[in-house]
């Protein structure tokens, strides 16, 4: 799968950096690639969470997250930007993979990961047992590794 923001190659030489590219992908290509499953995963104040299949590979699952870009202002849009960035270079086992945008004027669609592992606070949270030491342990030495 291509990554639809594409980034110019880092040349740390010449100092130049990646940029955010606008992508030129529609609404109607994601649509076209994924099956986009209509039952809402999750939501908060950035956008809402679908689960999504490749159309050429079923068992490729992702999660689309969709940002309404109307409600954001210029400087929340720019790092939303910044964001895509970031993760487009980062590649870490304990960290979300991104894989690709779709862009359009009202919304910016993040094609990503999905985990299906649910949050980290629930399960510390929604337990009839203590959280353990080690326990908190294991969980404290993957997070400290995305570092």
């Amino acid at each position: 799968m291509g990554n639809c923001l594409k980034a110019r190659n880092t040349d740390h030489h010449h100092g130049r950096e990646k940029k955010f590219v606008k992508s030129k992908a529609t609404l109607a290509d994601l649509k076209e690639t994924y099956d986009i499953d209509q039952k809402l995963l999750g939501s908060g104040s950035y956008g809402k969470v679908f689960k999504a299949a490749d159309k050429m590979d079923a068992s490729m699952q992702i999660a689309i997250k969709v940002i309404n870009k109307t409600k954001m202002d210029p400087e929340d849009l720019e790092s939303l930007k910044n964001e895509v960035k970031l993760m487009q270079q980062v590649d870490h086992p304990n960290i979300v993979k991104y894989y690709e945008t779709y862009d359009t004027d009202k919304y910016m669609y993040l094609c990503m990961e999905l985990c299906t592992g649910g949050e980290l606070f629930e399960k510390v949270t929604n337990r009839k047992k203590p959280f353990t030491e080690a326990e908190a342990a294991s969980v404290m030495r993957d997070l400290l590794k995305a570092l």
